[in-house]
């Protein structure tokens, strides 16, 4: 059995895992690669950002962009993160982690890698009850999990072939991975589901060609089965400053379901600072109406 990993805990990874060099981050405002850059990058702040705090979470940041402190709500709740004078992490507060994999970009978990994303040189990520070792034969990185339950101990592998410096693909009992990547190291068309005798759930990521952020422009979900096949699409439309205004998903002539951002507040560094979003749902009432804030300081 595998190790459950939320979604909101595989994005927290694409900004936690940063640069092999903090200062190659850029080329005239334009990534050189995105797995090489800062988590400002990741998080499209602006400016030298020193802390942001929203729902109550604050984000504190070094100099070079790198996340170092995550501060909770809940008594005790904060994370402390370290890094090598490479700009590599070293530690999060509960897993160790080692760069072995030189040339390599390695996915920090074997299933939806777009959100978990791609770290350099990875070759072990260790924690007290589990172990992910990242080991090449060949073309193909075998991710080799151990998981500790109690007295219970169990192990997995996922072989995932690459072409040059990425992982393109996977193929195991019951999933598989498809994907291919833009120059600058972001991901062009990502593709996973799972398969078993008589139905097949694809879900297919489409993202745009944007010089510094990794945009989703389209987002498709497919599910074929002996009972019945059913097919929705997301549209994303972003502003000036790359930020969402519009998420639109339809899955036949007459179901809907759109949230749309707006009343956008900016800081004069080009960060937002208030928004408010609605949504319909196959109706032409908006409905749900929220204002999310966030404070955001700067080093001097």
């Amino acid at each position: 059995m595998k190790k459950q990993i939320t979604l909101m805990f595989l994005v927290s990874l694409m900004i936690l895992f940063v640069s092999c060099d903090p200062t190659d981050n850029n080329n005239n405002g334009n990534v050189t690669n995105y797995w090489t850059t800062n988590a400002l990058v990741r998080l499209q702040l602006k400016g030298a950002v020193h802390t942001i705090t929203q729902n109550e979470v604050t984000t504190e940041f070094n100099n070079d962009g790198m996340t170092v402190r995550v501060t909770f709500p809940e008594p005790g709740g904060e994370q402390i993160y370290t890094y090598d004078a490479q700009g590599r992490l070293l530690s999060d507060g509960s897993s160790t982690f080692e760069y072995n994999n030189l040339g390599k970009f390695i996915p920090n978990f074997p299933f939806h890698i777009n959100h978990a994303g791609l770290t350099p040189n990875l070759s072990a990520m260790i924690s007290e009850s589990s172990r992910m070792d990242y080991v090449f034969v060949g073309d193909t990185l075998w991710m080799m999990g151990q998981y500790t339950y109690g007295e219970e101990v169990t192990r997995d592998t996922t072989k995932i072939y690459y072409a040059d410096k990425y992982p393109t693909k996977f193929v195991t009992d019951g999933s598989f991975m498809n994907a291919t990547y833009q120059a600058n190291g972001m991901f062009d068309v990502y593709i996973e589901g799972f398969y078993g005798e008589g139905y097949t759930s694809e879900r297919k990521s489409t993202y745009k060609n944007d010089p510094q952020y990794m945009l989703l422009d389209k987002f498709e979900m497919t599910d074929t089965s002996v009972s019945g096949n059913s097919y929705s699409v997301t549209t994303y439309t972003y502003n000036e400053y790359k930020d969402m205004v519009l998420a639109s998903e339809t899955s036949g002539p007459d179901s809907y379901y759109i949230t749309e951002y707006y009343d956008y507040e900016y800081d004069a560094k080009g960060n937002w600072t208030s928004r408010k979003s609605h949504t319909k749902n196959s109706s032409e009432v908006w409905e749900n109406e929220r204002v999310e804030t966030r404070t955001i300081t700067y080093f001097e």
